[in-house]
């Protein structure tokens, strides 16, 4: 009886198998039908931007090749198509086309030709590695532009579009008859290069990188206005060439008191002396001029003619003294001795004040000196590094330096990185931040410095922090883990054996 019902049960599943291996193939078949048959996507509804015109669309493809082609678009390499060729395109989705522009750039002695998706004339330059400096001229179809302006003409409306039937009275979507096609002709720019010309106003030169044609153009690019009565040479409709010389003299505005008599001219004399005496001023016997007579002649320039006296007038203060630190093996490290006390100097100094009328108008040091040499304050600090003990509860340990510090303490999660980035967690030595790694200002304390922190035990000085500066520690603790820690100030031990004496910072910051 029991080998009767294993043999029922042996002939029905062989029977099982038998029908399930003999539909492999028609089930592999009807799946590939399902991919790549266009009908067997269900009608979805989708949007497609061509140029920046929206088209509202129903269609049975899937793939954005695929959907694209059923309406004649073929996107080229250079032309932005998002999403990917190969990627299908869900039901609300977007397809978004922007043809390449053609592009013809005539630069630096080149032509070329090429074809961009760059919104703005910098950009296309850029891709081009064209690289446009101060003064340098930009030309689209033959005119001055901005390098901010478009590329291309932007839409300015939506094209009108018809309904194409599927051919089974369904209706799938819009024609795409009036979507704006491939950009035949070449949007022609052209850079000019600035050459460089000086300009010397009243001697003094200015470089000015120009890619005008006149010297009126380059001047007036310059924001270098000619004034009534100025010179300039050579003249404003001469033409640029590389390295040109443009001399401009300015005539310069002068006031002129006298007394109470004032009067304003313009004048292209080279001093006061001149200009007086072209004006037919003279000077009385007790009369101060200000400025002197071979004093130059500047712009908005104040002559006077006044009564002059002055004064000698000396003043002193005192001058702080220095501190000077120097090493002392004889001295315990973090002490500290008075060699000298300093003391402080005094300064001296004569000022002449000058009146014109009876009022003062200006005064200035004649002569300085130093009435008492400052003595600087000289203080020894110890450099004699001494290995003691301190109890812990793990026991005695050697410590070479006790040092006061602000004890904070943090986690992986204070990291900045998210747990997906393979760097998470992971502190500037290349360990991983938990319990046993300290951040250090490591110009305070060296890498990898033991050190006892009582409360939290032994750690290594393997990590940094934006604010761990100086006297301040960052105690790294296990993610998640259960402490009360409280940020305060403490002593903690650095372990013996010390560092190299290079290593030691040998006066701690205050």
């Amino acid at each position: 009886m029991k080998n009767s019902r294993f043999y029922e049960f042996s002939r029905r599943f062989v029977l099982r198998r038998r029908f399930f291996f003999s539909h492999v193939p028609f089930l592999a078949v009807t799946l590939m039908a399902l991919a790549f048959y266009p009908r067997a996507w269900p009608i979805r509804q989708i949007t497609i931007n061509v140029d920046g015109y929206l088209f509202p669309a129903k269609t049975h493809q899937g793939r954005v090749e695929d959907v694209l082609r059923e309406w004649g678009l073929r996107p080229g390499r250079e032309d932005f198509l998002v999403p990917q060729a190969r990627q299908v395109v869900p039901s609300g989705g977007s397809i978004h086309l922007q043809w390449a522009v053609p592009v013809r750039l005539m630069a630096d002695g080149k032509d070329v030709s090429y074809a961009t998706t760059a919104g703005t004339v910098l950009q296309a330059l850029a891709e081009a590695g064209v690289k446009v400096g101060g003064g340098d001229l930009v030309f689209k179809e033959g005119r001055v532009i901005s390098q901010d302006e478009p590329l291309g003409e932007p839409p300015t409306s939506s094209p009108l579009v018809a309904v194409r039937p599927a051919g089974n009275g369904e209706e799938l979507g819009p024609s795409l008859r009036a979507v704006p096609s491939r950009p035949d002709a070449s949007v022609v720019l052209s850079v000019k290069r600035a050459v460089p010309i000086y300009v010397y106003e009243n001697g003094w030169p200015i470089k000015i990188m120009t890619a005008r044609e006149t010297v009126a153009e380059s001047l007036a690019e310059a924001n270098i206005r000619l004034l009534p009565g100025d010179f300039i040479w050579p003249s404003p409709e001469t033409m640029v060439m590389p390295d040109s010389r443009v001399f401009i003299t300015r005539a310069k505005e002068v006031t002129i008191t006298v007394g109470n008599d004032s009067r304003v001219l313009r004048t292209l004399k080279e001093n006061v002396a001149e200009l007086l005496a072209g004006q037919g001023v003279t000077l009385g016997p007790l009369d101060r001029l200000n400025p002197s007579p071979g004093s130059p002649i500047v712009n908005g320039l104040r002559i006077q003619i006044v009564r002059v006296g002055e004064a000698f007038v000396t003043d002193a203060e005192t001058v702080g003294y220095k501190t000077v630190y120097r090493p002392d093996p004889a001295l315990e490290l973090d002490t500290k001795r008075v060699v000298q006390e300093g003391s402080g100097g005094e300064r001296r100094w004569t000022t002449r004040i000058v009146y014109e009328n009876g009022v003062e108008v200006g005064r200035g040091i004649v002569r300085e000196w130093m009435e008492k040499e400052p003595r600087e304050k000289i203080i020894s600090y110890g450099t004699n590094v001494v290995v003691r003990q301190v109890d812990t509860p793990e026991g005695p340990m050697e410590y070479w330096r006790k040092m006061r510090v602000l004890a904070s303490w943090y986690d992986a999660r204070q990291g900045g990185r998210s747990r997906d980035d393979p760097n998470y967690g992971l502190t500037r030595m290349g360990l991983q931040a938990g319990r046993g790694i300290i951040a250090i200002d490591p110009t305070v304390i060296p890498f990898w410095t033991k050190m006892y922190v009582p409360g939290y035990g032994v750690g290594v000085a393997a990590d940094t922090g934006g604010a761990v500066k100086g006297n301040i520690i960052d105690l790294a603790f296990d993610e998640g883990e259960e402490h009360t820690w409280l940020i305060r100030y403490m002593d903690i031990y650095l372990l013996g054996p010390p560092p190299p004496s290079t290593q030691i910072l040998w006066m701690l910051p205050d």
